[in-house]
């Protein structure tokens, strides 16, 4: 059965890859930094710190304000993988829906930069009356959830990669 898969279920999984002309430290010591994700999420428009000041380590909490053209949430969200230059990965561990996601940053150094890769795990899905809800308020049909996470980490990634050239 081919075709775009269904609305996130549980074990959905999703990624897009990017080139940057950088080096992995300078890529990761910005993604690991969860308070600059909002610089390039086109989804994210604040982190809070549960504990500000503190470093990220694995089992730092944070609260990520969210919000598409049709609606706003918050998460929380907890530091699962810390592999410094490697990878990086986060989960949502409460929000207000049932759906559990873990995100993850994966880095390989290439010649002249590294290949950052973004994706996706849905851990738990929404059950589906609360699925029916979100898709309304999105406009959302059953294939497009998938496809606007895609094309969101290709346009996170993409904006990622202009924070990094303005800011190094």
């Amino acid at each position: 059965m081919g075709g775009m898969p269904k609305y996130p279920h549980r074990g959905s999984t999703g990624s897009v890859s990017r080139y940057i002309a950088l080096p992995p430290e300078a890529i990761y010591a910005v993604i690991s930094n969860v308070a600059l994700i909002p610089k390039w999420s086109p989804e994210c428009d604040k982190v809070e710190l549960t504990q500000p000041g503190q470093p990220i380590t694995v089992g730092t909490e944070f609260i990520g304000h969210n919000h598409d053209p049709y609606m706003q949430w918050s998460t929380t969200c907890r530091v699962e993988v810390i592999e410094p230059n490697r990878k990086f990965s986060f989960r949502i561990i409460k929000g207000v829906f049932l759906a559990r996601t873990r995100w993850t940053y994966q880095l390989v150094p290439q010649k002249g930069g590294t290949l950052v890769t973004e994706s996706y795990e849905i851990i738990r899905a929404n059950p589906w009356p609360i699925r029916q809800i979100t898709m309304r308020k999105r406009h959302d049909s059953d294939t497009e959830r998938p496809k606007k996470l895609l094309n969101n980490m290709a346009v996170s990634l993409a904006n990622l990669e202009t924070y990094l050239l303005g800011n190094n």
